[in-house]
């Protein structure tokens, strides 16, 4: 066949390709390939187009590369078309591949460079990525939110600082870009930032304010919020979890009935916390801890397969319930759960990374419950009950959420035996510490560590001289912040000690047992962190705080009879923790007082905390059998009568060794 009617072939095609005939343009091309494999001009960059028309977005890409290779003159335009068209369809591993010809061709073209570097991101090439985001378009929001998400992932907060402070001068219009420099000020200790944020939400009607709590992630506001009522406001989380499960209503299913009077209640846990830091603050004892005859649990666990490895220290019958749901689809997932038939879904993530709470929203269980641990509850979440207690969510908590409370005797926080990990010797020196002065501490999450409670710390080592203050920060610009800011009533250098990051979790105990006294965080308290201390025989001091954030260590000292270190207001925080730091007779009692109330202290046995939570969830099915709506429940206290079955079962021991002998 001539060169002629080849020509008039491809002529027809592209007449079909712009009248919109796309199938014969497409069955036209294909039958030139075939007489002429190696294409002509513009032969592939048609078909790219047709393939473009028809949805098929990879191999539309394909044909552009083709071109690209075939007339280098215009390489640069059919490759930037190429890796746009592979980024829509998710075609990461291809974009990946073009890597260094696209750095070569398009290293002036700040949007082909940002794809680029998403897919070096994606794929875990995190060393080619790093100069990719410097030749992207600083005053483009989603090019600096894609550096900054690499900033974060590698670790670099400086860095991510610095970006974030150009950021918000670049895109002043873009609010997500204000609301993650305020969050990222609370990280790196910018005490300026954080005032100016805490001034802003002074008032939270104001349009600025209001736009900036849509653009917040839910757990961010747990470190600044003083109020209940902003607390249940939407968040950024909030809203996405609404726009998803809209976007997946057909999923929905009507509730389904509860099991069976007389057959095991069914429980499924779903988090990604089934974790070695889960077990050691007290999840896993707990989950061990269930009565068989009572419940069956599932737990249901998105931490992906290379963050499980700590699973196989779990007891068998333990590691047996666990089914991985991270890499699976929504509606495989709820699918799955009305299969086995879950009575009572509990989410345990809250608004935490990695949960996926449209999961708990579309499920069909008959009951849903949130025991958010050591966080709030999650807003958006369709839920019948929140697990708490009356300290964390005393009666005027109602008001601010849509579930039901359903309120344990004792925290609603769990712990470990206290035989599970007990502090070993270790000295002073091996942590950086004086041997002779009086030590504070506040070894929790840095960002939880607020201006307001830095003023307060600084009163409290102005008051006692002789002491000193011992914090985690393991960022260097955040450690630079602290310490101008103690510099400034003249507390030197001296007076501070950084800890450095525990090699394990028995190392991390056994240096809490050093200090002399810790000072809690507010707004945001502690929680894993208070239960370790008192592990460890230290006794906390707090600020009775007015969200359940601020109450969590107040309810965690009420369980280990310590109540009266909850000061009520900031005066009296001080004069507390002055009062124990000064007063030997009276410190010494404190300590032995909790020594000797940790014993016997429900927050160290999770077998009392499941019977609490299988008595809750019979409650729940009780009301649900009968027909009732949820309502809010009060779980009564089991101490007592646990308490007398080990004693009887320790009596029993006695004398069949003495039977024994």
């Amino acid at each position: 066949m001539t060169s002629t009617p080849i020509s008039q072939l491809f002529i027809q095609a592209l007449r079909d390709y712009q009248a919109g005939r796309y199938q014969p343009a497409l069955e036209q091309m294909t039958d030139l390939i075939k007489l002429q494999p190696e294409g002509g001009q513009n032969w592939f960059a048609l078909l790219g187009n047709i393939h473009f028309k028809t949805g098929n977005r990879e191999l539309a890409g394909d044909m552009f590369l083709r071109e690209a290779a075939d007339w280098p003159e215009r390489a640069p335009e059919f490759l930037k078309l190429a890796i746009a068209l592979f980024s829509q369809c998710g075609a990461t591993a291809k974009i990946h591949v073009l890597h260094d010809e696209a750095v070569r061709l398009l290293s002036g073209d700040a949007n082909t460079m940002h794809l680029v570097a998403l897919a070096a991101i994606e794929t875990g090439a995190m060393e080619r990525a790093r100069p990719l985001l410097d030749l992207t378009d600083p005053k483009k929001p989603q090019h600096v939110t894609t550096k900054c998400q690499f900033l974060r992932t590698v670790g670099d907060q400086q860095a991510l600082w610095e970006t974030l402070s150009q950021a918000v001068q670049d895109c002043p219009d873009d609010i997500f870009l204000k609301a993650a420099h305020y969050a990222q000020a609370r990280v790196v200790l910018d005490l300026e930032c954080m005032r100016d944020y805490e001034a802003i939400m002074t008032y939270p009607d104001e349009p600025f304010a209001h736009a900036l709590l849509s653009a917040e992630k839910a757990l961010d506001r747990l470190f600044w919020c003083r109020s209940e009522a902003v607390m249940a406001r939407p968040s950024y989380d909030s809203t996405l979890l609404g726009m998803h499960t809209a976007s997946l209503a057909p999923l929905r299913h009507p509730r389904r009935d509860l099991s069976a009077e007389g057959e095991k209640l069914k429980i499924g846990y779903v988090s990604g916390d089934f974790s070695q830091q889960a077990v050691a603050g007290g999840l896993g004892e707990m989950l061990a801890s269930h009565d068989a005859d009572l419940v069956e649990i599932t737990l249901f666990c998105l931490a992906p397969p290379h963050a499980r490895g700590w699973q196989r220290d779990w007891p068998s019958h333990l590691r047996e319930r666990i089914v991985p749901i991270h890499d699976k689809a929504v509606v495989e997932v709820i699918d799955l759960i009305r299969q086995m038939g879950i009575d009572i879904l509990v989410d345990l993530m809250g608004h935490r990374d990695g949960s996926r709470l449209e999961i708990i929203n579309l499920a069909d269980c008959p009951i849903k419950l949130s025991a958010p641990l050591y966080s709030a509850a999650p807003v958006g979440a369709e839920l019948d009950y929140l697990l708490s207690d009356h300290i964390i969510t005393p009666d005027a908590s109602r008001m601010f959420h849509p579930e039901k409370l359903c309120l344990l005797p004792h925290s609603s926080l769990p712990g470990n035996r206290l035989g599970h990990l007990r502090p070993r010797p270790m000295t002073r020196r091996a942590a950086g510490l004086p041997d002779e002065r009086f030590v504070f501490c506040a070894l929790g999450d840095p960002a939880k560590i607020s201006p307001s409670m830095l003023s307060l710390w600084r009163h409290i080592l102005s008051s006692v001289p002789d002491s000193v203050l011992w914090l985690r920060l393991d960022e260097p610009l955040a450690r630079r912040n602290v310490m101008n800011f103690m510099g400034e009533l003249w507390i030197g250098e001296d007076r501070i000690v950084f800890a450095e990051k525990a090699e394990s979790y028995q190392e991390h105990i056994n240096r809490l047992a050093l200090a002399d006294l810790a000072l809690d965080t507010a707004p945001f308290n502690g929680g894993e962190i208070t239960a370790d201390l008192l592990r460890a025989g230290v006794p906390v001091v707090t600020l009775r705080g007015t969200t359940a954030q601020g109450r969590t260590t107040a309810s965690l000292l009420e369980t280990v009879e310590l109540d009266f270190l909850v000061a009520e207001d900031t005066d009296g925080y001080c004069a507390l923790a002055t009062a124990l730091a000064t007063d030997t007779a009276v410190y010494q009692a404190l300590r032995q007082r909790l020594a000797e109330a940790r014993e016997q202290s429900p927050l160290f046995s999770p077998t009392l905390f499941a019977r609490h939570l299988e008595l809750a969830f019979g409650l729940m099915a009780e009301r649900a059998r009968a027909g009732l709506p949820p309502e809010h429940i009060l779980v009564p206290s089991l101490r007592a009568e646990m308490l007398a079955e080990e004693a009887a079962l320790e009596d029993a021991i006695s004398d069949a060794i003495a039977e024994a002998a």
